[in-house]
């Protein structure tokens, strides 16, 4: 159950991470490697990480764990400094729910649901969940890959 909710968890909060910071780069006038790394992360929760709790609970969990920490450094810095468009909230919220969920699969998960699974069945419905946000966030990544080249070659 635990793996389950990682797993939706990671999804969601994946998925958000990367229309919050899609959105702010778009609507920027320039924007450096941190932000680029930022869309990357989001990409990794979602499409990965959220996949690997199925095989690998506590691992995915840690992981998850590290990958928000720059959301949630974010959001708490622009509570205590004045931020340009930048709402707390929306950083901080997701990524405590996150830190959360890996903190409890890390305390509770003992076996995968992986492992668990005795029928063919099971592993396959397990590998079709897991593949596909990893499908996918690699066509995400390939888009965002050819948007940059293009935007390099245009300038």
């Amino acid at each position: 159950m635990m793996a389950v909710i990682q797993y939706i968890f990671y999804c969601l909060v994946g998925a958000f991470y990367y229309l919050v910071v899609a959105t702010f780069m778009g609507v920027a006038a320039g924007f450096g490697f941190f932000a680029l790394g930022l869309l990357f992360l989001p990409l990794l929760l979602f499409g990965f990480v959220s996949g690997l709790s199925f095989f690998f609970p506590r691992i995915a969990a840690a992981i998850a764990g590290i990958l928000v920490l720059p959301f949630l450094y974010i959001g708490i810095s622009s509570i205590f400094t004045e931020s340009a468009g930048v709402e707390p909230s929306i950083f901080v919220i997701p990524s405590a729910l996150v830190v959360l969920v890996s903190v409890f699969a890390l305390l509770w998960s003992r076996i995968s649901l992986w492992s668990r699974q005795e029928h063919l069945k099971g592993k396959v419905f397990l590998g079709i969940f897991a593949a596909i946000p990893a499908l996918l966030a690699m066509w995400m990544l390939v888009s965002v890959a050819i948007w940059l080249s293009g935007f390099q070659r245009a300038t």
